[in-house]
Parts: C-alpha cells; sequence; structure tokens
C-alpha cells in the first residue's frame, strides 16, 4: 500500500510537516558508554521503580547504557527523596566526559535540560549549564552537541544570534549545521533570501562527506533526516533545473523505508513524497517510463495510483489494478 500526497510542492510538503523545527530539535543523545568500563560498578538487579510502561522494568545498568533519558527522568518526579540510582548513572558519565570521552559531556547537557523541562523557558541558568556541556562536546567534533546548541540559539536567542552560531559550526564542517543552513536558503526561512545553488552545493558536500568520512557512517545512517533528506532535496533541485535523469537517479539510489505514520520527519523523508510531487507534474508524467525501470515496488504502486485516479495519464483502472499487483508481488 503506497500513499501519494496531493501536494503542488516540496516547499507545501515542508511546511505542513514542519520538517525545519524538526531539524532543530532538542535533545539528541547517544549510548556513547555502552559496553565500556565506566558502567562496571552499576547494577543489573535493581530497577527504576515507577508505572510508566515500557520503562518499568528497566534496570540501572540498562538505563546507563542506553542512556534512557526518560526512564531517568520519571523515577525522579515519582522519588524525589531518592535519587541514588541516577546520580549514580550521571557520575559514570561525568568521570567519562573527565577522562576525555567528549560526547558524554553531550550527554549530561541533555540530562540538564530534560530533568529542568519546566524551567527551560525561564531559567537562563539552567539553559547555560546545558550549554556548557554542549560547547565542550562540539568543540571536539559532536554532531549531536552541535544539534542541541542551535537548537537552543533558534529557540532561546535572536534571528542573528542563531545565525551566527549556525554559520560558525558550518565552517567548521558540521553536516548538522550545513543541512539547517541549506534547508533556510532552499526554502526562504528566518527572513532569508532563497539561494537555491547555495543550498545545492551545501547537500551535495553533506554527501560527499558521508560517503568519504568513515566515522559519519557510523554516527548517521541513510535514514537519518540530515543524509537521506539531502538527497531528496538535491533531487528536488535537479528537478526544478529540468535534469530529470539526475533527480531520478538520485531519488532511486535512497534505500527504501516504509514512513512512520505520526512522525513528519519520516513523511517529508520516504521515496513516495517526493516522488509524488514529482507525478503531480502533468507536464513530465510521460518521465514515469524512466523511473519504471527500477521496478522498486513504491514506484510501481505509485503509478497504479496515477491510472487509478487519471494523474497526469488517462484514468484507467485495469492498468492500475496490473501496476500495483505487480509492485506487491516484488
Amino acid at each position: 500500500n503506497s500513499d501519494i500526497f496531493i501536494l503542488d510542492t516540496i516547499e507545501d510538503l515542508y511546511e505542513k510537516s514542519s520538517i525545519f523545527n524538526e531539524c532543530t530539535y532538542c535533545p539528541y543523545s547517544d549510548d556513547v558508554l555502552n559496553g565500556t568500563k565506566y558502567l562496571d560498578g552499576l547494577s543489573s538487579t535493581k530497577t527504576f521503580k515507577h508505572n510508566f510502561d515500557p520503562y518499568k522494568n528497566e534496570t540501572q545498568l540498562q538505563c546507563a547504557e542506553t542512556f534512557h533519558i526518560m526512564a531517568m527522568k520519571i523515577y525522579l518526579i515519582e522519588h524525589p527523596d531518592n535519587k541514588v540510582l541516577v546520580d549514580e548513572i550521571i557520575d559514570c558519565y561525568k568521570k567519562a566526559a573527565n577522562d576525555g570521552i567528549y560526547e558524554a559531556y553531550n550527554n549530561l547537557g541533555v540530562y540538564i535540560l530534560q530533568i529542568n523541562e519546566d524551567a527551560i523557558e525561564n531559567d537562563v541558568y539552567v539553559r547555560d549549564e546545558a550549554l556548557d556541556y554542549f560547547i565542550q562536546a562540539a568543540n571536539h567534533g559532536s554532531e549531536f552537541a552541535i544539534a542541541n546548541i542551535l537548537w537552543l540559539f533558534y529557540k532561546f536567542h535572536s534571528t542573528e544570534e542563531f545565525y551566527r552560531e549556525l554559520i560558525h559550526y558550518k565552517n567548521k564542517e558540521s553536516i548538522v549545521a550545513k543541512y539547517i543552513l541549506a534547508l533556510i536558503l532552499q526554502f526562504g526561512k528566518l527572513g532569508f533570501s532563497k539561494d537555491i545553488e547555495t543550498a545545492k552545493s551545501l547537500y551535495e558536500h553533506i554527501l560527499f562527506q558521508y560517503e568519504n568520512e568513515a566515522d559519519l557512517k557510523m554516527l548517521f545512517n541513510w535514514n537519518d533526516c540530515y543524509i537521506e533528506g539531502s538527497m531528496y532535496n538535491l533531487a528536488q533541485i535537479f528537478y526544478k533545473q529540468r535534469k530529470f535523469i539526475d533527480a531520478y537517479n538520485l531519488v532511486c539510489s535512497i534505500p527504501h523505508r516504509k514512513p512512520i505514520k505520526g512522525q513528519s520527519n519520516n513523511a517529508i523523508c520516504n521515496f513516495t513524497a517526493i516522488l509524488s510531487v514529482i507525478l503531480y507534474d502533468y507536464s513530465y508524467v510521460n518521465q514515469l517510463y524512466i523511473i519504471k525501470e527500477y521496478e522498486r515496488p513504491d514506484i510501481l504502486c505509485n503509478i497504479g495510483k496515477c491510472y487509478q485516479y487519471g494523474i497526469g495519464v488517462k484514468k484507467d483502472l485495469n492498468l492500475a489494478e496490473e501496476y500495483m499487483q505487480i509492485g506487491l508481488d516484488k
């Protein structure tokens, strides 16, 4: 089953999904201490006793391995006078950070923001404490910390201050900063004029970095919005520049994954969305047959929907059924 989004432009899809806000959403953290000596003293039998599924049976060690911030937060809400289990986890991350595991600083910043979530809006000291941790991690190349810094500036500082930080980390070759800047320039966000060529260059740099830097492949994956989103947005730029083959080849090179309902970043970063935008340009519907050569199920089902609803082609329910059945059989 393949959905077609009835949208005129990719800009419309971005507006409907608020993807720009989601790409600057805090907090990001990682399981940086999983399997390390720093967690050796934690308990594999003591559990976080609270009533919120599915975390209520999680052990102290399991929580520390995944840095399960929600389990810690819920436990502290229900047991405000018994912080020992959580404090011991945080001490492990502080020790690791002091020993040069700089990503642990990012996790500590996330902890400060999440545990004090109700105070973030009005308490600059909470934000500054978290920011200090993020900066220490970002100074050693943490992309997660950079994302969190940019979120703080986007949310609580002026546009000028946010943009200053964005350019600072873009110049340090941050994929996160490049991607957000590319979105701003491609779609004219935050009062800036559109600059398609610069946005295109940024997306190309992101993909070049991803292909050529092994550590980025460990941090990001194909379906991360920064990587997959760069491919889709670059394909859309190619398409608008009438470089149809380049656009289709780029889109069709992305491993397919089904969008998850309710997660708009997944909705924007999936094959169906970008293909649907292309299909709704009636002038070039014949380019379908270029895409058809790839014989991917999602492509074939979308072609079937075009025939089902007469999108750019004469309505033909028999052909619609034929294409959808081929797609299902694949």
